[in-house]
Order: C-alpha cells, then sequence, then structure tokens
C-alpha cells in the first residue's frame, strides 16, 4: 500500500467516524424534539383546561355578584 492510499483510507475512515458521530447527534435531537413535541401538547392541553376553569369561576363570581 502506498502513503497516498494510506492517507485516502485514513481519511475515509476519519469521514466515516464523522458521519456516524453526526448520525447519532440527529438521532438524539431528533428524540428531543418528539420529547418537547409532547411536553407541548400536554402544556397546551393544560392551558386550555385553566381557561376554561377560568371563564367558569368568572361566570360564578358575576352570579354572585348579581344576587348581591
Amino acid at each position: 500500500m502506498t502513503i497516498d492510499q494510506a492517507r485516502w483510507l485514513e481519511e475515509m475512515a476519519t469521514i466515516e467516524k464523522s458521519s456516524q458521530e453526526q448520525s447519532e447527534k440527529i438521532r438524539l435531537l431528533e428524540a428531543r424534539v418528539r420529547a418537547l413535541e409532547q411536553n407541548n401538547s400536554a402544556l397546551k392541553d393544560k392551558a386550555s383546561k385553566l381557561q376554561e376553569n377560568a371563564k367558569a369561576t368568572a361566570k360564578e363570581k358575576k352570579g354572585i355578584l348579581f344576587l348581591l
């Protein structure tokens, strides 16, 4: 094997390792995005329920003030 071939093989190995590392980073980021999407959905549901409760409470207060 010549020196040029050895360098080429070394460069290819380095590129392959870098590619694998990038693939792993992408996989981890995709997992994080999925987790954040789930958290976002849960927070939106919770916010909606809180808004419903706030509206119900406001109506209840209006009813009490009307009676006074």
